[in-house]
């Protein structure tokens, strides 16, 4: 299922809540209890009140219909549509990439798609909370919300090759002072869709992707939707924390807890 689940299954107005997983052989299934973990989390803080949220799991194309099953099975919610994006998750054309990147190629095609391609699968959502696999909810309030984004925390970009390149190509167009490193810490934010599919934000993000350094800098998503959001929304990073989002990053034995990161 790929780009023709946005005319059969989207209803306008409703909200959708989601996140890119991905798919392991019979000898590594044992990688999908953080998925589980997340999703039987969702059913105590987010899915259990009045609020009707749609819930997709993007994957890679790597996922089959048994181990679907399978997760929502152990997740106790068989609601998850699950959609295939292996049609954007490929290297294009004009990018380079040497292998050479430490993180991979599926990292940095993940960055990509969470900046660039999601949008197109949400267009016709109203608000759209992304909770990554990793990431336990404990506490999530404010799912009505009025700014562009909210996030639990804020976050720098501390990655050095992203730093070098992705700044000059900002500083060309003028969007350089908006590369403060207070971007919002992206594993878990609620946004309102329609802001990333205004023209000129799209431009900005196609303009991002199309970059030959684009990949092999992994350029992240949290600095790509943090200039958008400042470039183009007037997102204020101290405004956009709802310090009520309260959850554990299991890959990163952190817990995002009142507005702060804490190691656990």
């Amino acid at each position: 299922m790929g780009s023709a689940f946005l005319e059969e299954n989207i209803s306008n107005g409703r909200d959708v809540i989601f996140t890119l997983t991905r798919g392991y052989g019979w000898l590594r299934k044992y990688r999908y209890r953080f998925l589980i973990r997340r999703n039987l989390a969702l059913k105590k803080v987010l899915l259990y009140g009045p609020h009707v949220y749609d819930q997709i799991l993007f994957h890679e194309g790597n996922i089959g219909a048994f181990d679907q099953f399978l997760i929502k099975f152990f997740s106790n919610d068989f609601s998850i549509q699950f959609v295939n994006i292996s049609e954007d998750f490929r290297i294009p054309p004009g990018l380079i990439w040497s292998g050479m990147n430490p993180f991979g190629v599926g990292y940095s095609l993940m960055c990509r798609f969470n900046y660039l391609h999601v949008w197109k699968y949400l267009k016709g959502y109203g608000t759209a909370i992304r909770i990554d696999e990793d990431c336990e909810l404990l506490q999530f309030q404010n799912s009505d919300i009025k700014d562009i984004l909210i996030t639990g925390a804020i976050s720098e970009e501390a990655y050095l090759p992203t730093n070098e390149s992705l700044l000059p190509y900002l500083e060309s167009f003028g969007l350089n002072a908006f590369y403060d490193h207070k971007f919002p810490y992206t594993n878990v934010y609620a946004t309102r869709v329609e802001f990333w599919l205004r023209k000129d934000v799209q431009d900005f993000l196609k303009g991002v992707a199309s970059q030959e350094l684009s990949l092999e800098d992994r350029w992240g998503d949290l600095p790509v939707l943090g200039v958008a959001l400042k470039a183009f929304g007037g997102w204020k990073s101290h405004q956009g924390i709802d310090p009520t989002i309260s959850y554990r990053h299991l890959s990163h034995n952190a817990l995002v807890r009142g507005g702060e990161i804490f190691p656990v």
